[in-house]
């Protein structure tokens, strides 16, 4: 099991920033935005973990409370 970070709603990436790459507190990730469902008048960013398996899409994972991976408790 592995756990995936969702971003969604941004308005882009940061650039030269790849899926599985090694990120720190303080590295921009992207800028928010209103992409996708989220209404034009109010930019935000969805973030979400999930637990999942090899092969899983992030849909069918499991959701996971993010502030204990956050904060390394």
């Amino acid at each position: 099991t592995g756990h995936l970070h969702y971003y969604a709603h941004l308005d882009r990436f940061a650039p030269r920033l790849e899926e599985g790459q090694q990120v720190e507190a303080g590295d921009v990730l992207g800028t928010v935005g209103s992409t996708g469902n989220a209404p034009d008048h109010a930019p935000h960013l969805h973030f979400a973990v999930r637990a999942v398996e090899p092969g899983q899409r992030w849909r069918q994972g499991e959701p996971l409370n993010p502030f204990p991976l956050l904060v390394g408790g």
